[in-house]
């Protein structure tokens, strides 16, 4: 790792982490980061490989980049890319300080003290913090002085003096530790898995793959270099002359032509009666062209690429299936609290039980070297600092009042989370992801109300949306990927991931005071609904209706007085949650051992980690696409036709993410001169 490497790649982590709030949540812009292909960094690292680059090395060869330290400062840019949106500015501050707001305009909330539940010392609280949380609101009004002449122009963007940085002072100095700590557990994570995921499984990495032919130019198996592959171009214009000709469109509306990439089938439906009156998230008969996900599924092992092509037809007909039988599908996927929430999330856990299995001699290497080693490679040491990390985030839950087998129990949780959406990106390439369980729902469900508490619902709430409300973003994908484009261009994967955490750090530790100083300037946008009401919400709503449920049943004040191993003792699992988690877990083992007995077994478990949530019901069709596709190629063409077209499908992903990348700037710059948020094009999902 170069100086220049480092400094280059710290730059853009501090550029996303303090744009990205103000590009996604402010001016309302295309989302600077999205998911796990951020168009920013990967487009612009196309730009810099296939242009910038070359030219470097012709005119001044010296201030040209290695392929290792282009690899190394995307991987820098990744880790960045958890922080500003979904994965945690977009609800950071709201959550500490909209709950006292919401008390305020709640009389449920106010007439049972839902608010005395939570942690004091998580968020803003009134009368003390009244000021604070009134001013987030509304914005910082400047008092006029008795000889100002004019009125005063409009709030300044960022403005420090707005900030009453006393009143955050507490609530930050719990959330940083928290979130810290989090990351130096994934970081960790990551670097224990690598090695198994990367060599001695040898997944996909889809993601990575595409992201390190870019680098080195070379795409393994094929001769030419990806700049001289003609195809690779033709893949690149096409597409991106799509998203160009379809971008105008969306700002001219009417005054150019269009090309379709949506096409409704749903009238379809009316083929078969018994489906009619079930809410479907969305119809398995709308085809939406994605020209990336067709392209990371020629990529993908055949099985997985089938697998997620068929996902929301599975799920149609499963839903149908109950729905006709009278089975009640009720409850809140964003609480965690619906049957589909308690599957997923015993899917999610038999993932786990796969990983640990499949790697069952590594891991158990390094946990006895762990023990009985002084030194040790980097695995062992992520070992050891994973131990600490974990120990010293549930002590601080316990700190703030959770009873110990809450507070592992939520960390274990929230590790597993990480870790299962860091394996769905690995294995599939799927870079928009969403779980639909957390700590919240998968707790409330194993020890039942009673047992479990108002303090707890509130306080594992509190830590649930912040920490794993959304996985579109979340740390573990960024960094997997990011060891592997290391790893791929022969940077040492400890000197990446030890890095990258401590460029998280000085990112986060832009982010936050930007975030501030933007929501105390005009007003936190409550145009978010996500962000402004549902997530500070959501551990008070929750906690509200079931302190009903027990109030009604007499027994509220018997679950506050519970001690911790009571706690345990009074344990009643609901039984929805027993069987909808069982029969999670028991198909993605099932599935699993499938897979691994019989080599034509064409389903993978990651069939039910996956159906149901939005973004397969966007993409599956076009998994299943290249998965024909792939199909086709290889049965029909010749021995080294596969490999001769993957610079056509890279060529593919590259026209999107620079047709993203183009309509980013051109949307920034119209932002800047106008002042108002200009018409968007999403490449993607919103």
């Amino acid at each position: 790792m170069t100086l220049r490497a480092f400094i280059l790649g710290t730059l853009g982590a501090i550029l996303i982490a303090g744009l990205g709030y103000l590009n996604d949540t402010v001016a309302r812009l295309n989302f600077l980061v999205g998911n796990h292909l951020p168009i920013l960094v990967f487009g612009g690292l196309i730009v810099f490989s296939l242009m910038i680059n070359p030219l470097l090395s012709r005119t001044h060869p010296k201030a040209a980049l290695s392929p290792a330290e282009m690899a190394i400062i995307t991987a820098l840019a990744l880790v960045a890319c958890a922080i500003p949106g979904s994965g945690l500015m977009r609800k950071f501050s709201q959550t500490i300080a909209l709950p006292s707001y919401y008390h305020r305009q709640e009389p449920g909330w106010a007439r049972s003290k839902v608010l005395d539940y939570a942690p004091q010392q998580l968020i803003l609280r009134d009368p003390a913090d009244e000021t604070a949380i009134t001013e987030f609101v509304t914005g910082h009004r400047e008092k006029k002085s008795d000889s100002a002449s004019a009125e005063a122009g409009p709030p300044r963007l960022l403005n420090p003096a707005a900030v009453p940085w006393s009143h955050w002072m507490g609530p930050l100095s719990w959330w940083l530790p928290i979130i810290l700590l989090t990351g130096v557990a994934v970081t960790c994570l990551s670097l224990i898995v690598h090695e198994q995921w990367s060599k001695r499984e040898n997944l996909r990495y889809p993601i990575a793959s595409v992201a390190s032919a870019i680098i080195t130019g070379q795409v393994p198996g094929c001769a030419k270099p990806l700049r001289a592959d003609r195809l690779f171009w033709i893949g690149l214009v096409i597409v991106f002359a799509v998203r160009v000709i379809n971008g105008i469109d969306i700002w001219y509306p009417g005054y150019f032509i269009k090309i379709p990439l949506d096409f409704d089938f749903s009238p379809l439906l009316k083929m078969w009666p018994s489906s009619q009156g079930i809410q479907f998230r969305e119809s398995p008969f709308i085809l939406r062209i994605f020209p990336t996900v067709i392209a990371f599924a020629f990529f993908l092992a055949s099985d997985v690429a089938l697998t997620l092509g068929l996902t929301q037809y599975g799920m149609v007909a499963l839903m149908t299936v109950l729905t006709v039988q009278g089975v009640d599908l009720g409850g809140d996927v964003f609480s965690g609290t619906s049957l589909i929430s308690w599957q997923m999330f015993g899917s999610g856990l038999g993932m786990g039980l796969i990983i640990l299995y499949l790697g069952r001699n590594y891991y158990g290497n390094l946990l006895a070297r762990c023990f009985t080693h002084l030194g040790g490679d980097y695995a062992v040491w992520a070992l050891r600092v994973l131990f600490v990390s974990g120990v010293a985030l549930a002590g601080i839950l316990m700190w703030l009042g959770l009873d110990w087998p809450m507070a592992f129990l939520t960390v274990a949780l929230v590790l597993l989370a990480f870790t299962v959406t860091a394996r769905i990106s690995a294995e599939s390439g799927l870079f928009h992801i969403e779980a639909n369980w957390n700590a919240l729902g998968v707790l409330a469900g194993l020890f039942g109300l009673s047992a479990m508490g108002p303090k707890a619902m509130v306080a594992v709430g509190l830590i649930a949306v912040m920490l794993t409300s959304d996985y579109r973003e979340c740390l573990m994908p960024f960094l997997t990927n990011a060891l592997k484009i290391c790893d791929t261009s022969l940077v040492r994967p400890a000197k990446a991931g030890w890095t990258g955490m401590g460029v998280y750090a000085i990112a986060l530790a832009v982010a936050v005071p930007v975030v501030l100083m933007a929501n105390y300037s005009r007003g936190v946008p409550q145009s978010d609904g996500w962000g402004f009401r549902n997530v500070p919400k959501l551990p008070f709503d929750f906690t509200l209706d079931k302190t009903t449920t027990l109030q009604n049943a007499d027994q509220l004040e018997f679950s506050k007085n519970l001690s911790s191993v009571e706690r345990l003792t009074h344990m009643s699992p609901q039984p929805r949650f027993l069987w909808a988690a069982g029969l999670g877990l028991l198909g993605v083992l099932v599935f699993s051992k499938l897979r691994l007995q019989w080599n034509w077994w064409p389903l993978h478990p990651i069939f039910f980690l996956v159906w149901g949530t939005w973004p397969i019901t966007q993409f599956n069709t076009c998994f299943l696409m290249g998965w024909l596709i792939k199909s086709a190629v290889r049965r029909f063409g010749t021995a080294g036709l596969y490999t001769r077209l993957k610079p056509l499908m890279i060529g593919l992903i590259a026209g999107d993410l620079l047709g993203g990348l183009l309509f980013m700037c051109i949307g920034a710059a119209y932002y800047l001169v106008k002042g108002i948020s200009p018409p968007s094009y999403w490449i993607f999902l919103p």
